[in-house]
């Protein structure tokens, strides 16, 4: 689950990177685990080739989820690294890409515990990542 998109780069901005991490372990120190949970099938975009086919969850839902997302928005945005706006997160996985386009409907909830977060760095135009940082949430109280 993508939580921020910090940016499209040529080559790997290190100053960027490692304010990323340190807004990454300033969150981590003060939050615990949290269950999340996904109850809804639909496609996104507009785009007329291929439209993500995602699990998303319901309006109300994963609260923790996104209280967690605006806390790590807040810190990065306060060490200037560039993302999304801070109220612009809809929780989603995206399953495959589709030329059909899938109303939205309801499916069985998928549901696990975020223990958790990594700092990717995603190949422009490829399907390889490398892990830059991993942190692990406190113990759920």
């Amino acid at each position: 689950m993508t939580l921020d998109h910090i940016g499209d780069f040529d080559s790997k901005p290190e100053a960027i990177i490692q304010a990323a991490c340190d807004a990454a372990s300033e969150v981590q120190a003060r939050t615990s685990g949290f269950p999340v949970s996904l109850n809804r099938v639909l496609s996104f975009g507009r785009n007329a080739d291929k439209h993500p086919l995602v699990l998303k969850d319901s309006t109300a839902a994963n609260l923790k989820l996104k209280e967690f997302r605006a806390d790590l928005w807040d810190a990065l945005a306060a060490r200037n690294v560039p993302g999304a706006s801070r109220n612009s997160f809809t929780p989603h996985v995206t399953l495959l890409y589709e030329a059909h386009v899938v109303p939205e409907h309801p499916v069985d909830a998928v549901s696990w515990s975020a223990t958790e977060f990594v700092l990717l760095h995603s190949a422009m135009m490829e399907t390889r990542y490398e892990v830059l940082g991993r942190w692990q949430l406190q113990a759920p109280d």
